[in-house]
């Protein structure tokens, strides 16, 4: 799972996490760890955004894993569920992310409730 710092960098662009990282350089050490940082940042958003991209694609072929995981990746937090079914909330939003395994699957409505959640927390994480 990645880590929710490295989510929030992902508006950033590169010159902003460039900037980000020299100021942390105290606590990073030499430019040699800042740009091996970078360069994994990076990749771990342009997963992230591929990830996020994949779901909003097909809303019929969401595997529930993947639901799950990218619930988790928005800053939801997995309230509970019995059986085939899982429960994500927010802090602060007041809709809640319902996952139902229907062989491997969630249906449509709920992948298409997780893109609506996509949209709005996608680029602020």
């Amino acid at each position: 799972m990645i880590h929710p710092w490295l989510v929030r960098i992902e508006s950033c662009h590169r010159a902003g996490l460039e900037r980000l990282l020299r100021s942390w350089r105290v606590h990073l050490g030499p430019p040699t760890v800042c740009s091996v940082i970078l360069s994994v940042v990076s990749s771990a958003v342009s997963k992230l955004t591929k990830f996020f991209e994949a779901i909003a694609a097909k809303p019929k072929g969401v595997r529930f894993v993947d639901a799950c995981k990218a619930a988790e990746a928005l800053g939801f937090i997995h309230k509970g569920g019995a059986g085939s079914h899982r429960a994500f909330a927010r802090p602060g939003e007041p809709m809640l992310l319902n996952f139902q395994n229907r062989d491997g699957c969630v249906p449509p409505y709920q992948a298409r409730q997780l893109i609506a959640m996509i949209e709005k927390y996608g680029g602020d994480q």
